[in-house]
């Protein structure tokens, strides 16, 4: 069983981790998730620091099924199987 959490960019995911009692893994999504944050900043007049960086959020902790790495690369494609950009 491993935990986990996505970090958002408003609701725009960006990074996975994944942890158990004995590792812990940080998973980048890959650049295109992060050109649609670039843009959607860019798009909402967010560009100043402060209000960039105040768009980030972790979700809740969830729990899965698997070791850290099964879990991340398991979360990693379904992110990016449920992405529309």
């Amino acid at each position: 069983m491993a935990l986990y959490q996505i970090l958002y960019w408003q609701n725009i995911p960006s990074q996975i981790k994944v942890w158990d009692d004995f590792d812990e893994v940080k998973v980048e999504l890959p650049e295109k998730f992060i050109a649609k944050i670039d843009q959607t900043a860019k798009e909402k007049g967010l560009t100043g620091t402060e209000d960039f960086l105040n768009q980030w959020n972790w979700s809740d902790e969830m729990e899965r099924e698997g070791d850290v790495e099964e879990v991340a690369k398991v979360i990693q494609d379904e992110l990016e199987k449920d992405s529309n950009f």
